[in-house]
């Protein structure tokens, strides 16, 4: 799935992405999935 989530980022950008998807995959609760992912939106801004 990381696969088709980075097909259309830029290079720069791929590693930081599957980063932050491997931790929002890890998150057991919903609640720690909604704030990595708030906190995976601020690295790349």
């Amino acid at each position: 799935m990381s696969r088709n989530s980075i097909k259309y980022a830029p290079l720069k950008y791929c590693k930081v992405i599957t980063e932050n998807l491997k931790a929002i995959y890890q998150a057991t609760t919903t609640g720690e999935t909604l704030l990595t992912l708030e906190q995976s939106g601020d690295k790349l801004a």
